[in-house]
């Protein structure tokens, strides 16, 4: 039972990932990433911000992800 379970989360797991990473692109695509941007994600990316927070701070802060889409 926890073999299928945890199958059945890393399935989901995966597609979750998938689907955020083609909504990142879709966004990249219709816009060129202005070079402010990129420095923003530089500094959120820095190893004095707690690494567990630092994917969502770019995605929420810079990329304009909500809550629920992370």
């Amino acid at each position: 039972v926890d073999a299928i379970r945890r199958r059945l989360t890393s399935e989901a797991g995966r597609d979750h990932l998938r689907l955020i990473a083609e909504e990142i692109e879709a966004r990249m695509a219709d816009e060129d990433l202005p070079d402010e941007r990129l420095r923003l994600m530089f500094a959120c990316a820095h190893p004095a911000i707690e690494a567990g927070i630092r994917a969502p701070l770019i995605l929420q802060t810079i990329l304009g992800f909500d809550a629920t889409t992370i």
